[in-house]
């Protein structure tokens, strides 16, 4: 990707969006330059993009160092 990029995708057309769809986590890290990691740091990094413009983010996963044990479906 050309360097030019990321800033451009950061500072100019995400703010001018309405909702975000950041799927999987290293897109809403990517878009607010932060690295999520758990439920606390990604909610933080989906406020920051709230701020960035959009009013709704939507994030469909997030990482979890420790994932609940139980029988798998």
């Amino acid at each position: 990707m050309h360097p030019d990029v990321p800033p451009l995708i950061r500072e100019k057309v995400s703010p001018e969006g309405r909702r975000h769809h950041a799927q999987p986590v290293r897109a809403l890290g990517f878009l607010t330059e932060t690295e999520p990691s758990d439920l606390d740091s990604t909610l933080a990094s989906a406020d920051i993009a709230m701020e960035m413009g959009p009013s709704t983010v939507l994030v469909t996963s997030v990482e979890r160092p420790d994932p609940p044990r139980g029988p798998s479906r």
